[in-house]
């Protein structure tokens, strides 16, 4: 799609309804048919919820991890205050 700029699709995924973004791609020169619109709004929030979803396991996976460093630095270090 031509016209079709990082910044445009920045605003695109802040549209609230599939008919504000038929609005920013005619106000832009884009063509979309209502149909291609509301797919591409559905399409635009589905990758959010995703991502949401993905940012939620990275982060439960690394907190995890970061408490079985946590619990085996602290088993070192009481090993190393008992043999002292």
């Amino acid at each position: 799609m031509k016209n079709v700029t990082p910044e445009l699709i920045a605003r695109a995924k802040t549209a609230q309804s599939a008919e504000e973004l038929l609005a920013l791609a005619k106000t832009n020169g884009i063509e979309l048919t209502e149909e291609t619109a509301k797919a591409y709004f559905e399409q635009l929030n589905a990758n959010t919820a995703v991502a949401d979803d993905e940012l939620a396991a990275k982060l439960d996976a690394a907190r995890v991890d970061m408490a079985k460093q946590i619990a085996e630095k602290e088993a070192k270090l009481q090993a190393e205050l008992a043999a002292e």
